[in-house]
């Protein structure tokens, strides 16, 4: 009997997602930068950050929860597990930040790219794996 057409194979399936996750996290990635340059000023860097980082977290978690990972959990059951990975990349992210703004106090979009890359594997690896695994 021939496969099933209308099933994706693994690794199609695995490159939908990270493709989808890369649209989506381009997305939450602009909230995060709209949010951080509106803020920066008013706030500072670190709380200006903190505040956009989380604004983009929750973009993010909604469309790769429905869209990207196409989860049928409970929301509120997987709230506690998607917190977790967030509050970890949300420090990795802070502190890279404040880290490169440390070494190099003009630096704002370097240290805010770098803070997202290390944020978004961080966020990938845990959402496939952790708080939308099948």
């Amino acid at each position: 009997m021939p496969p099933d057409q209308g099933a994706a194979s693994p690794a199609r399936e695995h490159l939908r997602e990270v493709l989808r996750f890369i649209v989506v996290g381009v997305g939450a990635v602009s909230v995060d930068a709209a949010g951080y340059a509106l803020l920066v000023r008013f706030l500072g860097p670190d709380p200006a950050k903190a505040s956009s980082f989380i604004a983009g977290a929750l973009f993010g978690f909604w469309l790769n929860r429905s869209w990207t990972f196409r989860s049928q959990g409970m929301p509120l059951v997987q709230l506690p597990v998607f917190s977790a990975v967030y509050a970890t990349s949300f420090c990795a992210n802070v502190g890279v930040n404040h880290l490169v703004l440390r070494l190099w106090p003009s630096a704002l979009t370097p240290g805010f790219l770098a803070a997202t890359a290390t944020s978004t594997v961080m966020n990938f690896l845990g959402m496939k794996f952790l708080v939308f695994r099948r």
